[in-house]
């Protein structure tokens, strides 16, 4: 018999060094508690993935902005999937290949129908996360799964040093849910997109798509934790704790402006008080930073 064949009339398995594309499924912007612009975002991802879905909390205006710049910037070679990332009343949801934003605090059935009715996939972000994000009085999404439509399981969120106990017992678990596996930086920093991937046959969002569909894809974990990048995830997170204590509704009423919305600007108080946090060093997978809009946050090039 043939290498990858099956006789139960399943698929045949997929070999991981014909799973090119690479795709971070989970990631944040400014427009949640990300600390970067979209189009930074998209910058960041070009030559460590294919594919980016931009998941910000219970919005999708960053997403938009990131797809409608990495279309008017193909050189980057990043196709964007919108998406969300949904707080139900039992946990977090990705939303993927949606067009219009999943209200939050619904129930994970009634967010799964939501997002299928627009046709996109549902996947249970990181199920066992010792903080199961759900409203007091609801069961907890992991607890669900079994029972629920989702189409696939993040089982490597890279979000941490201590989320691979969790993240293990996810793929366990997947044993017997039988969902399509997703691996996901969950970056809050350009500094960490990348960090875990996706794998999939193809380079481009509507294969990755199919992928998903027909549970052809593999979670990879592309690096470990180092002191040096927890120490700056940590310095990150306090940066980001100022940010939204100066200026708490900076996102609360968007501005026209590309697709409806620009990303938020800086008030001069916040811009003032959360600079010396934001000198951090941030490196990027290319070095062309002459065409980037120069910020606070310095720019370093990726080593290879």
């Amino acid at each position: 018999m043939a290498a990858g064949a099956t006789t139960d009339g399943a698929s045949p398995r997929i070999p991981t060094a014909a799973l090119g594309g690479r795709a971070d499924l989970h990631v944040h912007s400014l427009w949640s508690d990300g600390m970067q612009s979209p189009e930074e975002v998209v910058r960041a991802a070009a030559g460590r993935v294919d594919v980016l879905a931009l998941t910000d909390h219970d919005t999708i205006h960053g997403a938009r902005i990131a797809q409608e710049y990495a279309q008017d910037h193909p050189e980057l070679g990043v196709d964007v999937i919108v998406g969300e990332e949904v707080s139900t009343l039992n946990g977090h949801v990705l939303a993927l290949y949606i067009e219009e934003a999943i209200p939050p605090r619904l129930s994970a059935e009634r967010t799964i129908e939501l997002i299928h009715e627009q046709d996109g996939i549902a996947v249970a972000a990181h199920p066992f996360h010792p903080i199961r994000f759900r409203t007091s009085g609801h069961p907890a999404l992991a607890a669900l799964i079994s029972d629920l439509p989702l189409d696939g399981v993040e089982v490597v969120n890279n979000s941490g040093p201590l989320a691979r106990p969790y993240d293990a017992w996810a793929a366990l678990r997947n044993a017997d849910w039988q969902l399509a596996v997703t691996g996901s930086s969950d970056a809050h920093d350009i500094d960490y997109i990348g960090s875990a991937l996706t794998r999939f046959r193809g380079r481009h969002a509507h294969t990755l798509r199919q992928a998903l569909l027909e549970r052809q894809t593999r979670a990879q974990l592309n690096w470990s934790w180092t002191m040096r990048r927890l120490a700056r995830q940590w310095l990150l997170k306090c940066r980001g704790v100022v940010r939204d204590y100066i200026d708490p509704g900076r996102l609360a009423t968007p501005a026209p402006g590309l697709l409806g919305v620009v990303s938020p600007p800086a008030s001069p108080e916040r811009a003032e008080l959360v600079g010396p946090l934001s000198r951090l060093p941030s490196r990027t997978a290319r070095g062309d930073d002459a065409h980037r809009p120069r910020r606070s946050m310095a720019h370093r090039r990726r080593e290879p």
